[in-house]
């Protein structure tokens, strides 16, 4: 699939309007190139219901969602409940964006950082959620990131650098 735009709406970078002209614009142009898959834009549960226009525009044929638990404060809510809380997005989302197929192009859980309600930053609750994730979503989600990165800003909570799942493998952090 073809993803055109990542967090567009949630960053403030661009419209909605805009963003529809845009995937229209690729789309054309990929398409007289010869692209015959799927085509549409990845943002967050927020994005697509604050802005309906987008599913209802007829541009998308598949609706990629970034569902990062994590950032949902809930103190009743941990790293083992990101399944149900990722199936709890792609549900709003399905229903805001009817008859459109939903994939989750991004979750995932920190390694290092600051509490956040009840999801706290480590290597086994990194490895909870991702398992958590697994058996409600199946494989069918894509995990947001294979390493670290260490050159991006820390951001609010301190883990923007720090959701690498290579670190799982490493014996060291006792994890599996």
């Amino acid at each position: 699939m073809l993803m055109i735009g990542n967090e567009v709406l949630y960053s403030n970078r661009d419209t909605a309007v805009n963003l529809i002209a845009k995937i229209k614009s690729v789309r054309s142009q990929v398409v007289a190139a010869g692209y015959t898959g799927p085509i549409g834009t990845a943002d967050t549960v927020q994005s697509y219901l604050q802005n309906p226009g987008l599913c209802a525009s007829g541009v998308l044929d598949v609706v990629g969602l970034n569902a990062h638990p994590y950032f949902d404060a809930d103190p009743s809510k941990s790293a083992a409940d990101d399944g149900a809380l990722v199936q709890s997005y792609v549900n709003q989302v399905s229903a805001a964006c009817a008859n459109k197929n939903i994939f989750v192009t991004e979750t995932g859980f920190p390694n290092h950082g600051n509490t956040n309600g009840g999801m706290v930053p480590s290597y086994a609750n990194q490895k909870t959620a991702i398992g958590s994730v697994l058996s409600v979503m199946g494989p069918n989600v894509c995990f947001f990131v294979t390493y670290q990165e260490p050159w991006k800003q820390p951001g609010r909570f301190n883990v923007e650098q720090s959701w690498g799942m290579f670190d799982l493998t490493n014996p060291s952090n006792d994890v599996w």
